[in-house]
């Protein structure tokens, strides 16, 4: 494996048999023998990639680039190259804390699999991908944990942290639609995933300040008088977030609130 000069000056890592044997630097490497090359988005990103493989075995890159081929056709989306780095940087420190019987536990797997299941799924591939080819046994928590960095990758600004924390807020207003309603909502169901959808971005929304567009005083009104149930429900979420979070919900967050409760909790 070399970090090398494409032409056009982009840098590169390539990777290959044979690719550096009785090189040095500032050499010529043979193309015919790169197998996969991985081009990186800032200098920034190259000498992070440079630093971390100089410390763990190639392997990992190659186990990481078969699970990101793997869940760019499964999630279907743009996803930042930096994965590679979070990715191989996570595998190398879950598998050397396996190694030691220091296995984490995921408190949101719970919260990852009715939420992600598209990322929940690449998780899985990922923990059988390196179960397979290492000889190891890495725990269903490790999916969940690998399902984030590709929920982080498909938002470029966002950090792991901030990726959690989205996964709490939409889980407790989830909570408490359900301990409202006494119900348990169908995760399968097509107002369940459009309820979801809403509630990721009203998160993006809420960590970022971003300001909401113009009220509609009249269609507030109207679908809190159609809607009684739903709307006293959205005033317990608004208190929630109010309290937890510092954030005040709209008479437009609160009317789309009434909307999608009123489908979730009624099909």
């Amino acid at each position: 494996m070399v970090l090398t000069e494409e032409e056009n000056k982009n840098e590169v890592i390539a990777m290959g048999k044979g690719i550096a044997f009785q090189k040095k630097v500032g050499n010529l490497i043979n193309e015919n023998l790169i197998d996969k090359r991985f081009l990186l988005e800032s200098d920034e990103n190259v000498n992070k990639m440079s630093e971390l493989l100089s410390g763990i075995p190639p392997k990992y890159l190659e186990i990481a680039d078969d699970i990101i081929q793997y869940g760019k056709k499964e999630i279907n989306t743009k996803l930042s190259k930096s994965i590679y780095i979070g990715l191989m940087d996570h595998l190398d420190f879950a598998i050397e804390r396996h190694k030691k019987g220091q296995d984490v536990k995921n408190t949101l797997i719970f919260e990852i699999k009715k939420l992600y299941p598209k990322e929940y799924k690449v998780g899985l591939y990922g923990i059988s991908i390196i179960n397979e080819k290492l000889g190891i046994e890495l725990s269903e928590d490790e999916a969940g944990f690998i399902a984030l960095h590709f929920l982080n990758a498909q938002q470029d600004s966002l950090n792991m942290s901030r990726t959690v924390e989205f996964t709490k807020i939409i889980q407790g207003i989830i909570n408490i639609v359900q301990l409202f309603y006494k119900t348990t909502l169908d995760e399968d169901s097509m107002n369940y995933h459009r309820f979801v959808t809403h509630l990721r971005y009203l998160s993006y929304r809420i960590q970022n300040r971003d300001p909401v567009s113009q009220e509609d005083e009249k269609l507030f009104m109207q679908v809190k008088e159609n809607y009684p149930l739903a709307y006293q429900c959205a005033l317990k979420i608004k208190e929630y977030l109010k309290t937890k979070y510092h954030t005040e919900l709209s008479k437009e967050e609160l009317t789309y609130f009434m909307i999608h409760i009123q489908r979730v909790t009624s099909r």
